[in-house]
């Protein structure tokens, strides 16, 4: 569900005064630590990069247009998804399918023999 209209968009007010001291600073690729995941990025937040807490550690979100409007905690997951490794037992002596040919000609001339 999204906020009301009338409310407009949330911007922590802290990370806003954190954003304004490094404008202010010139050094844009100095990180801004924030652990404020429902913050929504606005344009003056383009080309900054921010650590974003996902529950254990800081992820690193650079900022590009294309952000604008989204929250900071959608590009920092809290999950780390793996898939489970199934390991299927090795089948010794099987031959390759190159090899069978070779192999019914070997056949062949055993039994000829």
């Amino acid at each position: 569900m999204s906020r009301s209209l009338k409310k407009g968009p949330f911007i922590d007010p802290r990370l806003v005064e954190k954003v304004q001291k490094v404008i202010a600073s010139g050094n844009k690729r100095q990180p801004i630590k924030t652990w404020s995941r429902a913050c929504v990025i606005t344009p003056e937040f383009v080309g900054l990069t921010f650590l974003v807490h996902n529950g254990k550690d800081f992820i690193n979100v650079l900022i590009d247009e294309n952000m604008v409007g989204h929250r900071l905690g959608e590009f920092a997951s809290t999950v780390n998804l793996f898939a489970m490794v199934v390991r299927w037992p090795k089948i010794k002596n099987l031959p390759r399918q190159n090899q069978l040919p070779q192999q019914k000609q070997l056949l062949r001339l055993r039994r000829s023999n």
